[in-house]
């Protein structure tokens, strides 16, 4: 069956939408990652967690927006919606995460080290 390259505007719209979910599930596994950034075991495991969800994530997006066959425009359009989440969206969520944490290490009370004993 012949389709025109119109008809397929939408299926690479749908992966280009399923990329950007995939770009925003980066920054969350990104969030969870930071209290564990000196457990390299953690890392990793989350690391595969992502990959996992990504994949997951990829498959459902094509399985929905082509009945799960395989284009290649289909995995350009997951690749770009990523990129362009990471370009974009990310930059100005990161901006923002930023500006709340160094919000929250100003309002907390300076602890000051004093020593007990002085010899």
């Amino acid at each position: 069956m012949m389709y025109n390259t119109l008809s397929e505007l939408p299926k690479f719209l749908g992966a280009l939408y399923g990329g950007l979910l995939i770009g925003l599930l980066y920054d969350v596994f990104r969030l969870f990652r930071l209290p564990f950034s000196k457990l390299h075991l953690v890392v990793g495991l989350l690391d595969g967690l992502f990959y996992a969800a990504a994949g997951v994530v990829a498959a459902l997006t094509l399985l929905y927006v082509n009945d799960g066959a395989p284009r290649i425009y289909l995995f350009l359009g997951l690749a770009l919606g990523a990129f362009l989440y990471v370009k974009t969206v990310s930059r100005l969520f990161s901006a923002m995460f930023k500006a709340i944490s160094a919000a929250f290490r100003k309002k907390a009370p300076n602890e000051k080290k004093t020593q007990a004993f002085r010899v």
